[in-house]
């Protein structure tokens, strides 16, 4: 009689699909759950395929026999999934990239892992252990919205940051950036995450000398213009960050030509050459913004009558890209 309550009970705690016959979610059943919804499962990856073992076993000792991996020890994680996402035949359907092994080994988190320190982070830190969903899922930890709290789950503890040396107030430095704003509040999804700035797999602060060519990836105008000026070559050789030394790091900021004198005198003395240059250039960068506005408003009395002024709408947006 026990028997068959038992066998009636496991009948109907059985999922469908890969997990059909399992066992596993008998003793582990938020594992279960978690990974029901997840895209391994919905591929049909097994328990076993990641933990070895018995999956139809609900005796421990045989559910648990052989090769049988807990990952108690986090140093094999990243070895594990490069099993299959290093393979370029088993990736080929899924047009996945083959070398985030390869490129995590080369960030900050996979030299760390390689000295043995085993609180860096490792790929289930980041895309999750069992609910694991593709990027573009909302639920997905490395979802474009939800990669800043994915970062802050270690970036913004205070204890395990002083390990190392770094701030754990980034996070809330960038939550109140331009950048964060538009992603956080405004769903602005062309706007950077951290991974756009740092990289994805291959994590790592960009140095002195890359931190403009990192900003020119989103702003191509604005790098071609800062790279025809005196700062592109006399902010590294003082041993600044190019962009940052302005706009900031995490808590990016903008700024309108009234903040230019300002601004210069951060670094450059009162009645300095360059200050009386930055008084110039904002009086210019104010006069031409008025010129501009007075030419679209030309252009908007002319469609009125109406003319055709397509052309002369894109000598504005070339002129407003030119002031920037």
């Amino acid at each position: 009689m026990i028997s068959t309550l038992l066998a009636v009970a496991l009948a109907a705690a059985q999922p469908s699909g890969v997990l059909a016959g399992s066992q596993c979610g008998v003793c582990h059943p938020s594992e279960r759950v978690a990974f029901e919804q997840s895209v391994h499962a919905q591929e049909r990856v097994g328990c076993e395929d990641c933990h070895g073992g018995d999956s139809r076993s609900i005796e421990v000792d045989r559910a648990h026999k052989g090769r049988f991996r807990s990952f108690s020890d986090r140093t094999q994680i990243p070895d594990l999934c490069a099993r299959c996402h290093s393979d370029p035949v088993m990736m080929r359907p899924y047009n996945l990239p083959t070398e985030q092994y390869a490129i995590y080994r080369t960030s900050a988190h996979g030299i760390a892992l390689a000295r043995g320190d085993d609180r860096a982070a490792v790929c289930s830190d980041c895309h999750g252990a069992h609910e694991v969903f593709p990027p573009g899922d909302p639920e997905s930890r490395v979802h474009p919205r939800n990669i800043p709290a994915t970062c802050a789950a270690c970036h913004a503890d205070a204890e395990l940051m002083e390990r190392y040396g770094l701030d754990p107030g980034i996070d809330a430095q960038y939550r109140s950036s331009v950048h964060g704003r538009a992603l956080l509040d405004h769903g602005n999804s062309a706007a950077p995450d951290c991974s756009r700035c740092h990289g994805v797999h291959g994590a790592t602060p960009p140095g002195i000398g890359d931190v403009e060519k990192v900003c020119g990836g989103c702003h191509q105008q604005v790098r071609r213009a800062f790279r025809e000026g005196p700062h592109f070559e006399g902010l590294p050789n003082a041993g600044l960050s190019e962009c940052a030394s302005c706009h900031e790091s995490h808590a990016i900021r903008t700024y309108t030509a009234a903040d230019v004198e300002t601004l210069c005198e951060q670094c450059h003395a009162e009645g300095s050459d360059e200050i009386a240059a930055g008084s110039k250039l904002r009086s210019m960068i104010e006069a031409t913004r008025q010129e501009i506005d007075k030419a679209e408003e030309l252009i908007r009395e002319a469609e009125r009558i109406p003319f055709d002024m397509e052309d002369q709408r894109a000598r504005i947006i070339q002129a407003r890209t030119y002031l920037t």
